[in-house]
């Protein structure tokens, strides 16, 4: 029987925060991993301008500002696909447990927000506009901001990083590795990451 490890017991917050900040730049997409519990383990990298700006105006909606599904305590209806949307933005959000075992989730990998396919036009965010108390001119360059994605794009993202992810995990718990080797396995590990970041995001250097 495993355990009762936490993503404490098992991944080094400091060395996740540096993956996760490059990851987030080179793909343009903002990335944060919370604890089982809904607790941020890591700061978000790369939040959206209009994330802020909902926030700001809307300082007492906890939920909706840091945009959580339902089973962490937000307004999220999770699909699917994993995916839930920013009930203010109507963006996606994408959703990666972080697995033990089958049975045992110790965290989660959040990815959004994100744009499907493409934008509504510009004239369609004008209630938007009006609910963030924006012009819809600041509101659409910050739409312009996040990245637009296809389901299958995001899809194969997302498999990536949970198999990443799962043998990062599964290897430290069962210590098959030492130390040292295990660190140079996550840099290998890491430099996989960038590869499919810059198939994502087209990016020439890293």
């Amino acid at each position: 029987m495993l355990p009762q490890l936490s993503l404490k017991d098992l991944v080094n917050n400091k060395n996740w925060q540096e993956m996760q900040n490059s990851f987030s730049e080179i793909s343009g997409i903002s990335i944060r991993i919370l604890e089982e519990n809904g607790r941020l383990f890591t700061s978000p990298s790369n939040t959206p301008r209009l994330c802020a700006e909902f926030l700001r105006n809307h300082p007492l909606d906890k939920s909706a500002g840091i945009c959580l599904p339902t089973f962490l305590g937000g307004n999220g209806v999770v699909d699917k696909n994993l995916s839930y949307s920013c009930h203010h933005v109507g963006l996606r959000n994408f959703i990666i447990p972080l697995r033990l075992d089958e049975n045992k989730i110790i965290g989660y990998i959040i990815l959004g927000p994100v744009i499907l396919i493409s934008r509504e036009k510009k004239e369609e965010y004008n209630q938007l506009a009006d609910d963030l108390n924006i012009s819809l001119d600041d509101l659409w360059s910050q739409l312009l901001e996040i990245k637009a994605v296809s389901l299958r794009g995001i899809k194969s993202m997302i498999k990536f990083i949970e198999d990443i992810t799962e043998y990062a995990i599964k290897s430290t718990h069962s210590n098959l590795l030492k130390e040292t080797s295990h660190l140079t396995k996550l840099s290998g590990i890491f430099n996989i990451l960038l590869d499919v970041a810059f198939e994502i995001s087209q990016a020439d250097i890293g």
